[in-house]
């Protein structure tokens, strides 16, 4: 749980063309390298359990065929879809690490991923958050931002200043949106209207 959690929180970059948009930032490019070790090792531990006697290994099987199919060659042992693991691309693990392969560890360690219902835009005073985030940025917070919940709680915060944090200028037109809502982090710029209209991510 600690490795997921310390995975999303550093990785989260690879996943947002703000922080890369040209495929040319060497920080980004070496957060590739540990995500794709990352999700290299989940799918290992995911084999074991698959090809294991535990009462979670029919679930593991399923899971992994489902994603991999024949890419992962369980019917031929583990040693077989552990090398296989090692000779996938790492833009395929790339692309699944968002939520393929966390519902594949969850197939055998219940609730390290889970989807949870969008949160509503209504009832939410986005007028009186704004003024609160103009606030927080003429008090001299660098990042102030929009918090999502994973229990779908809005809430005021402030990013430590680091090199991947997006910047936003005008805060009366776009706001840093840290989004825990599906259970990934996701830090994003948004503007205010799709706040209001229910289009950022994890309000619609």
């Amino acid at each position: 749980m600690r490795a997921a959690f310390s995975t999303g929180w550093q990785a989260h970059a690879i996943f947002d063309w703000q922080f890369d948009a040209r495929q040319d930032n060497p920080k980004v490019a070496s957060l590739r390298v540990l995500a794709v070790a990352r999700a290299r090792d989940w799918l290992k531990w995911s084999v074991v359990a698959a090809t294991g006697d535990g009462r979670d290994a029919d679930s593991a099987t399923k899971a992994i065929a489902a994603s991999f199919g024949d890419l992962v060659p369980l019917s031929e042992g583990k040693d077989a879809a552990l090398a296989a693991i090692d000779k996938l691309r790492a833009d395929l693990l790339i692309d699944k690490l968002l939520t393929e392969i966390p519902g594949i560890v969850d197939s055998w360690h219940p609730q390290l991923a889970h989807t949870l219902a969008p949160v509503a835009p209504i009832c939410h005073d986005w007028d009186w958050l704004e003024q609160q985030i103009v606030a927080a940025r003429k008090r001299g917070e660098k990042n102030p931002c929009i918090c999502v919940g994973a229990g779908g709680e809005i809430s005021i915060g402030s990013l430590p200043s680091m090199p991947w944090i997006p910047e936003v200028e005008d805060v009366t037109d776009k706001v840093l949106l840290f989004s825990n809502s599906s259970g990934s982090e996701m830090i994003l710029v948004v503007s205010w209207e799709d706040l209001r209209t229910g289009k950022a991510p994890g309000l619609s």
